[in-house]
């Protein structure tokens, strides 16, 4: 990753697929574990399976579960 003029190594896995925000990065690792990063750091979000992602401006919005909808914006949860 490539943030304010340094090159930082967040994981050594290229996933299938992933999310890009305005400072953002979201992506599902070799451990399915959601990981991000946002603004320099670096974030485990969860580990339970996810149904939905979405990465919009730097919030990161994900469904898990039947009809369980979680956001996750600066390092905090809000439902």
């Amino acid at each position: 990753m490539f943030y304010e003029g340094e090159q930082t190594v967040i994981d050594n896995y290229f996933p299938e697929k992933m999310e890009i925000g305005y400072n953002s990065m979201a992506y599902v690792n070799k451990a399915s574990i959601l990981r991000m990063f946002s603004k320099g750091k670096v974030y485990d979000v969860t580990n339970m399976g996810l149904n939905e992602l979405r990465l919009d401006y730097d919030v990161l919005q994900f469904k898990v579960g039947f009809n369980a909808f979680r956001m996750f914006y600066n390092g905090e949860f809000y439902n």
